[in-house]
């Protein structure tokens, strides 16, 4: 079901879903509601898919979220590790870190600006 999941919210026409509109596009009796949000909590905590607003779910990078793992030092400054090895590490500002602890699993949301302006 993970497969199925994964390649309907990787088309190219797919518009962010919720859980029964999921079942619908993926052809699923009601009676699999409750194996695919299993499927989809599984998902999102290994970082493939992201729940937005509206309890609709998303490929991370559709929204510009970035999954990995994050680092903290004693400062309180948080350094995101991507799972995407070819991305480099992200600095993560001291008080963007939310109630992430060291070594947590997260999604970044990119956010570039310019500096000094």
């Amino acid at each position: 079901m993970k497969q199925k999941i994964i390649a309907a919210l990787g088309e190219n026409d797919y518009v962010p879903a919720n859980v029964p509109e999921l079942l619908q596009l993926l052809r699923l009796p009601a009676g699999d509601q409750q194996e695919l949000q299993q499927a989809l909590r599984e998902l999102e905590q290994a970082g493939q898919v992201a729940c937005i607003k509206g309890n609709r779910y998303i490929r991370p990078r559709e929204a510009d979220l970035i999954p990995g793992r994050i680092r903290m030092n004693r400062q309180g400054k948080g350094f995101l590790q991507p799972d995407d090895t070819s991305l480099k590490e992200i600095a993560i500002p001291e008080g963007a870190t939310g109630t992430a602890l060291h070594e947590d699993r997260v999604l970044v949301r990119r956010d570039v600006r310019a500096q000094g302006l």
